[in-house]
């Protein structure tokens, strides 16, 4: 198999990138992945904390004894924002920086400030493995995933660096297909890294139930998708070696690139991206 690297004529650009921030662990490793994409862009890096107003636990009568809400408020807004202004500043040199303190619903002001300031990526790890992850994975997170406007560089392991060899993209072809790959294109030609594609084929495209589809079928399947994915590539003139699976999706992703020893992935927003997201062992970005 050989290894090429695109010849995309659409160079990636990235003026604004979006971190945000909640001090934790993951928050710091996020925010020094998207230093580094700033510094290498030349971006401007947002640094952006979402804090709800605070409600008072307790009815009118007790209330009477404790600060109101709105003071409480005041006092967390006072701190926070002297937090977030110290919040990396020693390692920000060079990198234009804008910090903004919301009150509101973390996911709706995250959406929010993407959306209307026309942010080119969001910076988010999610919040790790594990059976527990699953059932409260990320809520933010996924909420972000599903309606922002931008591409969404998460993961369980987001971590800061400026060296990026292999660039996989997961293609679905569907519609939204010809962004991903033109995402996935743009970053390995601008970090002179191997572009391969994974196409996974489900097992429903082979098989009703417990019957078989015969051999032909299968190959012709194949065929087919190897046919649009190259289809594609003259459109987007990229050269990519394209290796097509049949079996559970998320599964065959992550064998994939694990065998391809992926630095990064880049897949569209479909169902089963979350799937895919909480189990990789790389950075993912989601188009």
């Amino acid at each position: 198999m050989s290894e090429s690297t695109t010849t995309a004529p659409l160079a990636l650009k990235l003026s604004r990138i979006l971190a945000p921030v909640d001090f934790s662990e993951r928050c710091r490793h996020g925010a020094q992945c998207a230093e580094s994409l700033a510094r290498h862009f030349g971006a401007e890096l947002v640094l952006l904390h979402a804090t709800p107003p605070v409600g008072l636990p307790f009815g009118p009568a007790e209330a009477l004894a404790y600060s109101g809400a709105s003071d409480l408020t005041m006092q967390r807004v006072a701190e926070t924002t002297d937090s977030l202004e110290r919040f990396r500043s020693a390692q920000l040199g060079g990198i234009a920086t804008t910090r903004v303190l919301i009150q509101s619903n973390p996911a709706e002001a995250i959406l929010n400030y993407a959306t209307d300031h026309r942010c080119d990526l969001i910076v988010m790890p999610t919040h790790g493995y594990g059976a527990l992850h699953r059932l409260v994975a990320g809520s933010i997170t996924a909420d972000v995933l599903r309606h922002t406007p931008c591409p969404v560089w998460t993961g369980p392991r987001v971590e800061p660096t400026d060296t990026f060899r292999n660039v996989v993209c997961a293609l679905d072809l569907a519609p939204h297909g010809r962004a991903v790959l033109a995402w996935a294109a743009g970053f390995a030609q601008e970090f002179g890294a191997v572009l391969r594609i994974v196409h996974m084929l489900p097992m429903s495209s082979i098989r009703s139930g417990p019957v078989y589809f015969d051999v032909d079928w299968r190959a012709h399947v194949a065929q087919e998708s190897r046919r649009q994915i190259a289809d594609l590539q003259r459109e987007l003139a990229t050269a990519a070696e394209a290796r097509i699976d049949i079996g559970d999706i998320p599964e065959g992703v992550i064998t994939a690139i694990e065998d391809m020893k992926a630095d990064l992935l880049v897949v569209g927003r479909r169902p089963k991206a979350y799937s895919i997201i909480r189990e990789t062992p790389c950075s993912v970005v989601a188009v």
